[in-house]
Formats: C-alpha cells, structure tokens, sequence
C-alpha cells in the first residue's frame, strides 16, 4: 500500500511539473519569448496553425483525470499503473527539460529530449495496449488509455515537426526538394503513423490528433497548393481507415 502511494505522488509530482512549466512557457513567457516566436524563427512548412496548439488544454485535461483517478484505485487495480508510472514521471521530466531548452535556445538538445519523450509515451501506450479485458478497471479506456493516446498522438507530430527544425539548422534542402515538397512528405509520414496505429490497436484517438495537426498545417498554409493536397490526403486516408477498422476489424489486423 505505501509503495502504491509513492507511485501515486510521484504521478502527481510528474503531471504537476508538465502543467506549471507549460504554463510559464505561456505566461511569463520562459526568456521572454513564446513558443509560437520561436518556431517562427525557423522558415519550414511543418508549422499548424496557433489554434491547433489548444490540444495542450485537452492533453491537460486528461492528465489531471488520469491522476486523480490512479489514486481512487484499489491496490488490485493499481498494478497496472504502476506498470507505467516511472514512464508517466518521466514524461513529465522530457517534457519540462524540452520547454527550457527550447525557450532558451539550445536547440541540439530538443531533438534528444523529444525523442526520449515520445519513446517514454509509446512504452506506456504499448503496455496499457496489453492489459487483458478481465484486469481493465472501469473508465480504464476514458481516463487511462485516451489520455496517453491524445498526448502520444500530439507528440508524434511533435517529433516529426521538432525534427523538421534541426534539419533546418543544418540547412537539409531535402535532396533538393520544393521545402513545401518536403514539409507534405513530413505530412504523409505522420498519417501513416495514424494508420499504423489504427491498424495495431484501433486507436483512433491517436489518428484524430494527427488529423487535428496536419489539417491545422493546412489550414495555416492554405495558399500553398502541395501543403493542402497532402492534408486533405492524410485526412481522408486515416478517416477511411477508422471506418474500415471500425467495420472490418479482423481485416485490420
């Protein structure tokens, strides 16, 4: 029971860092610069829309129901998160570290700490993903699994846009691709992501946050012809493939 609860506070601890940092990322803002001023910096095309960034306040949300939740669990329940609580801390920990990084210009280290994130997320979604029906608390997929599925979905664009940015420290041309060539390609990459995901485990939620941030890039760039054309593929293409796991599902897998 007293080991429960160190896992427990610790998830809190974890989740209350995640929120405060972001929050003064926003309000102070950390080096008086904004996120958004930021990524302005770097002339790429893998860049949402700002109104695109209010999924934070949804992956808030389900973080702060996730860990109230953990600690109204009995001690037979809890044994599946504390299969992933060292994850969920460290998640918290990446996603901190990334913030002051970013705001404060070193960006070599955000790659890193972006990918150290995401891998501590798919541990966690891949263990939740094993957990046997029998075991599933009530509200396992509402305020266990969804919340993860939401941030991991997020974080994988994320990745790929953070990734976009070092490459353009680098000044990568893309083998000489049109940048908005190049920033679709990135697009595409991200909607198979969403597909594997449907695909794997039927998550759709996952796919949703990609559909929500490549429509966004769209929507931000909708002069650009090749930027558009790819959102709208990847939409359909993950939209389709949710209705065919939906109706097909031993197809899927």
């Amino acid at each position: 029971m007293k080991d429960n609860l160190k896992y427990k506070w610790g998830i809190a601890a974890g989740v209350l860092i995640t929120i405060v940092v972001n929050m003064l990322a926003v309000l102070l803002p950390l080096n008086g610069k904004s996120t958004a001023s930021i990524s302005d910096q770097f002339q790429v095309y893998f860049v949402p829309a700002n109104y695109v960034f209010s999924i934070w306040s949804l992956i808030y949300l389900g973080l702060i129901g996730f860990t109230i939740y953990q600690f109204v669990l009995k001690p037979a329940q809890y044994k599946i998160v504390k299969e992933i609580a060292p994850a969920v801390i460290l998640t918290g920990v990446f996603n901190s570290i990334w913030l002051f990084m970013w705001h404060y210009e070193y960006f070599a280290w955000t790659l890193p700490l972006m990918i150290a994130l995401l891998v501590s997320l798919i541990f966690i979604v891949v263990k939740l993903q094993k957990v046997k029906e029998s075991d599933k608390p009530r509200f396992f997929d509402l305020l266990i699994k969804l919340p993860f599925s939401i941030y991991i979905g997020w974080i994988t664009v994320a990745t790929v846009a953070n990734a976009t940015d070092i490459l353009y420290l680098l000044q990568f041309n893309g083998f000489g691709m049109q940048p908005q060539l190049w920033a679709a390609i990135m697009m595409l990459i991200a909607g198979i992501l969403g597909l594997i995901g449907i695909k794997k485990n039927g998550d759709f939620a996952y796919a949703a946050v990609i559909v929500w941030a490549v429509t966004g890039i769209g929507v931000k760039f909708s002069n650009e012809f090749i930027i558009t054309t790819a959102a709208i593929v990847v939409a359909c293409f993950l939209l389709i493939g949710a209705l065919l796991k939906q109706f097909y599902p031993e197809k899927g897998k």
